[in-house]
């Protein structure tokens, strides 16, 4: 079976981004943002046809990665006023609202980013279905490290994103295997979530680092923390300086003067224990698997069109149901892929459902 899972907020940034919410009223989010969005999900299943479609949201803090780093995120919201934010907050409960109109799982976990859902929804699907093929639709570059042979990435702005293209489309000096995604990121921090980096080390150095151990080793090293990679480093040194040119051997030499501080391979391992979705420990685990079978089997899953309908008109014509009709038609086409859609979902949920007896 194939499963698009959606990054919701992921996708909400990309249509309110660049607009300040507090000038838009509800009529304008309305017929300016949530149709959008609404019609928006239904092209992505218009596109790739899945038997299941999830959607996983952020909810709160990411308790997890504050408690490791206080400064984690700590910026992103001091260029917003206070009224913008009132008015995305309520907005965001409101699409909420609506996504709970609609035929399939919404999942989110108090004080959980969605990348870490998405990675267990995944895990969690795998275990019933060893066919399945996913899409995850979202400009994330954290879930390249989820990348396989049955995973690919729908970027909202580069396209359809691959174990074979995944280092073009993010413009990186020189390619390494994508499972190493994940302590190279740790290498080079992100300033978008505040996580600070080796200085005077970003991608372009990071990717050849990785790129001539991959060389080295034929693609098959998976490094999994900084001590392993210290090493790797070491054994390349000290074993195949006779494959290495002056330029690569330099390079190593240099990131073993960083690594030789504790400090510098402290602050490495504390980024990866962030970044790296697969050190997620086992309450966190507990709760999203919980949320993900309570949703997937729990939750009448049905377009319900009435309730729907009756989100998208609030109470803001006053009986003029001019502008409630020119938003009914833009949504006409969506409603009909839903109602469509909702059917394939019950027949995929009842074939999860059996797997999940079986094992």
């Amino acid at each position: 079976m194939k499963y698009l899972i959606i990054d919701w907020f992921n996708l909400i940034k990309r249509y309110i981004h660049y607009n300040d919410l507090s000038d838009l009223d509800e009529a304008e989010l309305i017929s300016n943002v949530t149709i959008n969005l609404v019609n928006k999900i239904t092209e992505l299943i218009g596109e790739f046809k899945p038997d299941m479609l999830y959607i996983c949201s952020d909810n709160g803090y990411n308790r997890r990665a504050t408690a490791i780093l206080s400064d984690y995120k700590s910026d992103r919201k001091k260029f917003k006023s206070l009224t913008e934010e009132e008015k995305e907050k309520s907005y965001i409960e409101y699409l909420k609202k609506v996504m709970y109109t609609l035929p399939f799982p919404f999942i989110e976990v108090k004080n959980t980013e969605a990348d870490l859902i998405v990675y267990i929804l995944i895990r969690y699907l795998k275990r019933l279905d060893d066919k399945a093929k996913f899409i995850i639709a979202t400009s994330d570059s954290d879930f390249i490290q989820l990348l396989n042979d049955d995973v690919i990435i729908f970027d909202w702005y580069k396209g359809e994103i691959s174990v074979n293209n995944w280092y073009v489309k993010y413009k990186l000096d020189a390619w390494f295997n994508h499972r190493n995604y994940a302590i190279a990121k740790s290498i080079v921090g992100d300033k978008s979530d505040n996580i600070k980096g080796i200085y005077n080390w970003g991608w372009k150095k990071v990717s050849r680092l990785f790129n001539i151990i991959d060389k080295i080793f034929d693609n098959k090293i998976i490094i999994s923390n900084v001590v392993e990679l210290d090493r790797y480093i070491n054994n390349i040194l000290d074993n195949y300086n006779d494959k290495l040119n002056s330029k690569d051997k330099k390079l190593l030499e240099n990131f073993k003067v960083i690594l030789s501080d504790n400090n510098n391979k402290k602050l490495i391992q504390t980024n990866q224990s962030i970044i790296d979705m697969s050190n997620l420990e086992n309450p966190f685990i507990y709760k999203i698997n919980s949320a993900i079978t309570r949703e997937t089997f729990e939750r009448k899953l049905k377009y319900n069109q009435q309730e729907f309908y009756k989100l998208l008109h609030l109470n803001i014509h006053k009986g003029n149901d001019t502008e409630y009709a020119q938003i009914l038609q833009r949504n006409a086409k969506s409603s009909a892929i839903l109602m469509h859609f909702s059917h394939k979902i019950n027949q995929t949920v009842k074939n999860i459902k059996q797997a999940k007896v079986m094992l």
